[in-house]
C-alpha cells in the first residue's frame, strides 16, 4: 500500500505559557526535590543538590504541559482535515511532559470523542522518537485501517539542570501531523532508515547510502535536518536547516511549509552515532 502525506496536514506552533504556576505549589518543592534525588539514584548517578532545577521547572511563568500544546492545536487541524474515524494516535517525545504520567493520546481521545481508537507513546529515543512513531504508525495503518495521527512534543523545563538541555535552549512546540490511506494527494512515503555510522564514516557518505537504499534520486532530493548534520552534507539538491529549539518538531514544521511536491524530500536527525531519516518522493510531473 502506497501512503501520501499531505503536508497542509500538519501542523504545528510554539506555545507560551499555557498553566500559570500556582504560588501553593512551594510546598511541593521538597517533594521534587526527593523525586530528582530517587531519579539520578535509579539511574545510578550520584546526586548533588546543586543539580537540582526543581524551582525553575514548577514556577516558571511558560508553563507548557503536552495536554495544554495538544489542546491548542488540535482544532487547527480539524479545520484542515476531517479527524472522525481515526483509528490511532501515536504520541512521541524526548524531552519529558511537565505532568509526569499524563497520557496524551487519551487525553487527544477524549477531545476528539474518539470510542475506538488505539493510542501509544514512545519516548527514550531521542530526536529519532517521531520518525519511528510515524514508520510504525503507518505499518499500523497497513492492516486496513484508514486514519492516524501523529502527537509529536517537547517543551523547556527539566527540573534537573542539564549542559545538554542548556545548550538547545528548547522552545514548549508540538505538532499533530494526519496520515490518511486514503489519500492520494502530496508526497508518497518511501520509508524509514537507521543508519549506525562506521569509524571513519562521514554523514555525507551515510546520507548517500540512506538515499540510495530509500530509491530516491539525490539530485532531486531535499534533506531536511540540523546545520550540525548537515553541514559537510554534498548528497541531495538542497539542504534545508531546522530550528533546532523546536528539537522533534523541527523537521515537521519544515516539511510543512514545503510547497513545491516535484522534489523528493528526507527528514534526517542524529543521536549519537546514529542517523535516522524518513524519506518522501515527489510526485512525477
Amino acid at each position: 500500500m502506497s501512503l501520501y502525506l499531505n503536508t497542509n496536514h500538519i501542523v504545528w506552533n510554539e506555545f507560551g505559557g499555557l498553566e500559570p504556576a500556582n504560588p501553593e505549589w512551594t510546598n511541593q518543592f521538597d517533594y521534587w526535590e526527593d523525586y530528582v534525588e530517587k531519579f539520578f539514584q535509579s539511574n545510578g548517578m550520584p546526586f548533588d543538590p546543586a543539580d537540582s532545577n526543581v524551582e525553575q521547572w514548577l514556577m516558571s511563568d511558560d508553563r507548557a504541559p503536552f495536554a495544554g500544546m495538544v489542546e491548542e492545536l488540535l482544532p487547527v487541524l480539524k479545520d484542515r482535515v476531517g479527524v472522525d474515524d481515526t483509528d490511532a494516535i501515536l504520541f512521541a517525545h524526548w524531552l519529558p511532559d511537565l505532568h509526569l504520567g499524563t497520557s496524551v493520546t487519551n487525553f487527544a481521545m477524549y477531545k476528539l470523542e474518539l470510542d475506538d481508537c488505539f493510542g501509544f507513546a514512545i519516548s527514550d529515543r531521542g530526536l529519532s522518537a517521531p520518525f519511528f512513531a510515524f514508520d510504525s504508525l503507518y505499518k499500523y495503518l497497513l492492516n486496513g485501517r484508514k486514519r492516524g495521527l501523529l502527537i509529536v512534543a517537547d517543551q523547556k523545563h527539566v527540573m534537573y539542570k542539564s549542559d545538554l538541555v542548556a545548550a538547545l535552549a528548547p522552545a514548549n512546540s508540538a505538532s499533530i501531523l494526519q496520515i490518511d490511506t486514503d489519500n492520494t494527494e502530496g508526497l508518497r512515503y518511501a520509508g524509514y532508515l537507521r543508519h549506525v555510522l562506521k569509524d571513519g564514516e562521514s554523514n555525507d557518505a551515510a546520507i548517500s547510502k540512506m538515499l540510495e537504499t530509500l530509491s530516491l534520486d539525490a539530485a532531486n532530493t531535499q534533506l531536511i535536518g540540523s546545520q550540525k548534520l548537515l553541514v559537510d552534507v554534498t548528497s541531495g539538491a538542497n539542504k534545508i536547516i531546522t530550528q533546532d529549539k523546536l528539537v522533534c518538531t523541527a523537521p515537521f514544521a519544515e516539511l510543512s511549509a514545503v510547497t513545491d511536491l516535484s522534489q523528493n524530500y528526507v527528514l534526517l536527525c542524529q543521536d549519537d552515532n546514529v542517523i535516522s531519516a524518513l524519506g518522501f518522493e515527489g510526485i512525477a510531473e
